[in-house]
């Protein structure tokens, strides 16, 4: 029976992806029919690849605008499971993108507000952005409203930025959610699904971090 390795998990990603030789897609092949649960194990490989698939062209397709969480920087540690099936591959590349815009500023100075992370800062030579609107940091809503540039000459985003107190309880309202008909059909297959939240931080050229919330979706086989 083969024994589920780092190798052997490494061997089934290859396969889905496409990338192992002839010879080598034959050894795999015996080897599955050496274990009761191989072919499972490459089935669940190819149903985290489907789903990879479908987060990346569900989230390319979306406009760039979200809300930005300006915190300040701090080390993440994340564990990873066999079967995570991470949605945030092109979130994080969207969150990269904002490092190639720019941010304007109107002049005027901004009103303090306890708690908040700070002001967003300079990302490129311009100077920060005055914020259009200051509410209570306590609240849902954000803390200010900021003009984002996307590229030069196009038309400034409105964009929120939020209070570093808020992002636990905020997170979990904007992070998407795994399908109810993807759940239905991976719980059908005997596979636990457990979804929560994840911060992915982007450092800007001003040591701080642009906190992007992704959604990570951990599967687990469960053995009878």
């Amino acid at each position: 029976m083969i024994n589920h390795t780092e190798w052997n998990e490494i061997t089934l990603q290859r396969c889905v992806d496409g990338e192992l030789s002839e010879p080598e897609q034959q050894a795999l092949l015996c080897q599955m029919e050496q274990s009761p649960q191989g072919w499972r194990a490459l089935a669940l490989a190819f149903i985290e690849h489907q789903l990879w698939a479908q987060a990346g062209r569900e989230w390319v397709n979306r406009p760039v605008v979200g809300p930005a969480l300006v915190l300040p920087a701090s080390q993440r540690k994340r564990s990873w499971i066999r079967t995570t099936v991470l949605a945030a591959s092109t979130l994080f590349a969207v969150g990269l993108g904002y490092l190639g815009g720019s941010w304007s500023f109107r002049g005027g100075r901004e009103a303090p507000v306890p708690g908040l992370a700070g002001n967003p800062g300079p990302i490129s030579t311009a100077a920060p952005l005055v914020p259009v609107s200051v509410v209570e940091p306590e609240s849902l809503s954000p803390v200010m409203m900021v003009d984002w540039i996307p590229e030069e000459g196009a038309s400034p985003v409105r964009m929120p930025v939020y209070d570093a107190a808020t992002v636990q309880r905020l997170g979990r309202q904007l992070v998407p959610r795994l399908p109810e008909s993807t759940r239905q059909q991976l719980e059908e297959l005997g596979i636990q699904v457990n979804e929560e939240p994840l911060y992915v931080p982007v450092p800007l050229e001003n040591h701080r971090n642009l906190v992007m919330p992704v959604n990570t979706v951990k599967l687990r086989q469960q053995l009878h």
